[in-house]
């Protein structure tokens, strides 16, 4: 009987196309795994960056609302002046306050 190289060349033709398609897949995954980690990393830092953004904002709004820097610029800016008791005084007979509100719930009932 003589045998055919045929089937041997055919087996290993098969092998070397399944092992460069191996080989491939392997390094084209490894690509997409090096580009993926790359990307994740930008978007770390993006995100700290953002983060940092944050803090300064905050910071930058409470010094701006602060209670000190606020009157400061009514008295400078609107001559304001802070004082510890009211400059007029209103006096109110309380029985006159109670007669007008009789007054107006009559009227309005």
């Amino acid at each position: 009987m003589n045998k055919s190289s045929k089937p041997l060349i055919v087996k290993f033709m098969i092998l070397l196309v399944l092992l460069t398609t191996i080989v491939l897949a392997n390094v084209g995954i490894r690509f997409k795994n090096e580009e993926l980690l790359r990307a994740k990393t930008e978007l770390i830092k993006l995100t700290n960056e953002m983060r940092t953004s944050k803090v300064k904002l905050i910071a930058d709004y409470q010094e701006l609302t602060s209670e000190t820097r606020i009157i400061s610029l009514a008295e400078r800016q609107l001559e304001m002046i802070k004082q510890d008791r009211p400059s007029v005084i209103i006096n109110i007979d309380k029985d006159l306050v109670e007669k007008v509100a009789k007054e107006l719930n009559g009227r309005y009932e």
